[in-house]
């Protein structure tokens, strides 16, 4: 089970529809360059206390993968770099190690709890923050793999995931971090949940055109083409239109269905391009002064090539 902190109030752009002709929305750049530290939590002597740093590492690469669709989905042009220097302008590997009971941690689910792992350890400026823990439970004792914060007009916490979540839980997290709902929508209910696929009518799902509708969540019995999602058929909008019957989006990394994962949609990175562009505008390096080797420039605080 995924889990998101929904930290915003509906005043904010998160609960817009945002187009491609949003002129926050064009890219800024061809890459967007991410700097990433890893928190690994832990209590001393099991999971993941011994995560060695090419294991994190490991967790890295595979959300970069997603999100350049180096497996056949779609090249988001967002890339996650473990950061080269800490707050304090010592060089680093981009992972840190901490004791503390909170590795295993119950978490009330869609609710706006600050993040607990922000009292122990947190890299404040431009950096997003994951940290990785033992375990997750709701408060009903159910397995979560992992939550994240939205973008608001607040310094945004970051992601949390278990050591042993599924492959593709990051990638669905950072979703989140960049905006995206789940493709079956923001609130319950039929009418919120299973939206038409045309603009006119983004704001009854996830605020996405591309995404097709879903009535809600579902775990994947196979991820063939066939299977239809429970909105097909549904008589679900306001003048009784059935929705058209379209597959259920399993493939999307904003489903449940971890094992069908492949790819985001055009207008899903329009959105997630919108926010790298104003709220975390703070976040996010050009590529061009992105290297192997790099120190902190003083003055911009930009990690540059040693050459520079």
């Amino acid at each position: 089970m995924y889990s998101s902190i929904h930290s915003s109030s509906s005043s904010t752009p998160l609960y817009d529809v945002i187009g491609p002709d949003d002129p926050d929305a064009v890219a800024e750049v061809d890459i967007y360059y991410i700097p990433t530290v890893v928190h690994v939590v832990h209590n001393g002597g099991g999971t993941p206390s011994f995560l060695t740093f090419s294991e994190a590492e490991g967790y890295i690469t595979r959300l970069n993968n997603d999100f350049r669709g180096v497996n056949g989905g779609l090249d988001t042009k967002i890339e996650f770099i473990l950061a080269k220097v800490d707050p304090e302008n010592n060089c680093t590997n981009g992972v840190t190690s901490r004791r503390s009971l909170l590795t295993d941690l119950v978490v009330t689910e869609g609710s706006s709890q600050s993040n607990p792992l922000e009292s122990l350890i947190k890299w404040n400026g431009s950096y997003l923050n994951i940290w990785i823990v033992n375990s997750i439970e709701n408060q009903a004792g159910n397995t979560v793999y992992g939550f994240s914060s939205l973008p608001t007009l607040i310094n945004s916490d970051g992601i949390v995931i278990a050591h042993d979540s599924p492959p593709s839980t990051l990638t669905h997290e950072a979703g989140h971090y960049l905006g995206l709902f789940h493709v079956w929508g923001i609130n319950s209910g039929c009418f919120e949940n299973c939206g038409e696929t045309d603009d006119e009518n983004d704001d009854l799902n996830d605020l996405v055109s591309d995404t097709n509708p879903a009535l809600g969540p579902t775990n994947n019995n196979g991820c063939g083409p066939s299977f239809n999602g429970i909105c097909s058929g549904s008589i679900c909008d306001d003048n009784d239109i059935p929705f058209a019957v379209e597959p259920y989006p399993l493939e999307n990394y904003m489903s449940y269905a971890g094992e069908c994962h492949t790819t985001f949609t055009p207008n899903q990175v329009v959105r997630m391009r919108y926010f790298l562009n104003t709220i975390y505008e703070f976040i996010w390096y050009p590529g061009y002064i992105i290297k192997k080797e790099m120190i902190v420039d003083q003055e911009t605080k930009f990690h540059k090539d040693v050459n520079i």
